[in-house]
């Protein structure tokens, strides 16, 4: 990809990373010791520290604070009905499984 089609996408380039490499290292710092549950649990309790990661890396993505507020309820809902929905396809799939072999 071009630079141009990476920016279009909004993709970080090599430089973006060059250039914000303390933030990115000040958020490491910030996260690291952080015990993070199951991401399940992230989305559908809207953690306060999944919230603020990602609204971090939507900032350094350019978008506003207002804009972050507006997409990140309706990101997480979305999410998390997807990692439910592939919570219980998984189980039903070792159930099959299971009853099979058994």
């Amino acid at each position: 990809m071009t630079d141009e089609m990476l920016r279009m996408t909004l993709s970080p380039t090599a430089q973006f990373f060059a250039e914000h490499d303390k933030d990115f290292a000040n958020a490491f710092n910030r996260f690291k010791a952080v015990k993070w549950r199951s991401l399940l649990e992230q989305f559908e309790h809207r953690d306060g520290h999944r919230y603020e990661l990602d609204s971090f890396l939507l900032r350094m993505l350019g978008f506003t604070d207002n804009e972050i507020a507006q997409l990140l309820p309706k990101v997480y809902q979305a999410v998390a009905q997807e990692l439910r929905t592939l919570k219980e396809a998984m189980q039903t799939h070792r159930l099959e499984e299971e009853e099979t072999e058994g």
